[in-house]
């Protein structure tokens, strides 16, 4: 076997393997598009039926107070119904966002691999762990799913630095 042969055989290797990596941050792409329409659909949801979650719950802490023979100052029961709705749409609007971004995210993560799939990855867990402090209950609930979103994300950055180092050297020769 010659030299020249080896070096084709070497290029076709090389070639083959970034199609993998290609072929990884493609998969990348579709978990960050799937979280941020996920994100952005349920916050949505969240954002336009603020209200009546909020008096929802607040109505059951109302009739648990009445019924041990308390009275309840209706009054300051709307204010807070309105102070937790706000709260609420705020957040909601907040989670949106950050749905918006993962989208973005997904579409452009070829323009810089490395970069957006590291952000994606930090942003994931920083949503997570809003949530987590806003509600501790939800650190249980889906966690097989949010594993595996961390698993993937994990996977997908170390995906992105082989492609975008495969891509660098690519480029000085």
């Amino acid at each position: 076997m010659n030299m020249e042969n080896m070096t084709n055989e070497d290029e076709e290797l090389g070639s083959l393997a970034q199609e993998v990596r290609k072929k990884s941050l493609g998969q990348a792409k579709g978990i960050m598009i799937f979280i941020g329409v996920i994100t952005l659909g349920a916050n949505v949801f969240v954002g336009a039926m603020s209200e009546s979650l909020v008096r929802t719950e607040i109505d059951k802490e109302v009739k648990i107070i009445q019924n041990s023979g308390q009275e309840v100052d209706m009054e300051y029961v709307e204010e807070i119904v309105s102070a937790s709705t706000r709260q609420l749409q705020l957040i909601s609007a907040l989670f949106t966002a950050l749905g918006v971004a993962f989208i973005v995210m997904g579409f452009a993560i070829y323009k810089a691999p490395v970069g957006i799939t590291i952000a994606a990855l930090i942003l994931y867990l920083g949503g997570q762990a809003i949530t987590a402090f806003l509600d501790p209950t939800m650190i249980i609930r889906g966690v097989l799913i949010k594993i595996i979103i961390v698993v993937l994300l994990v996977k997908s950055v170390s995906a992105a630095i082989a492609y975008q180092n495969e891509a660098q050297v690519k480029s000085i020769v």
